[in-house]
């Protein structure tokens, strides 16, 4: 409950892009949290994951267009 209230806090207050930053800025501590096969893990993903963060936090849907469209297509 607490961890859900403190995403929603940091999304409307635009501070989650800055947590993710930071949580993938320490790959130590990443692997502490999560599988090395874990989404977040794999930095092509973990920056697609900030780079979709930050346009919903700036409103700005054309922040979209830096992430790699192969993504896409690994994924399907």
């Amino acid at each position: 409950m607490l961890m859900s209230f403190l995403s929603i806090y940091s999304l409307e207050n635009h501070s989650l892009s800055q947590q993710l930053s930071w949580l993938l800025s320490d790959r130590e501590h990443l692997l502490n949290c999560y599988h090395p096969s874990a989404f977040l893990c794999q930095e092509k993903y973990g920056e697609a994951a900030l780079i979709c963060l930050r346009a919903v936090e700036q409103n700005q849907l054309c922040l979209l267009t830096e992430i790699d469209p192969s993504l896409v297509s690994e994924i399907q």
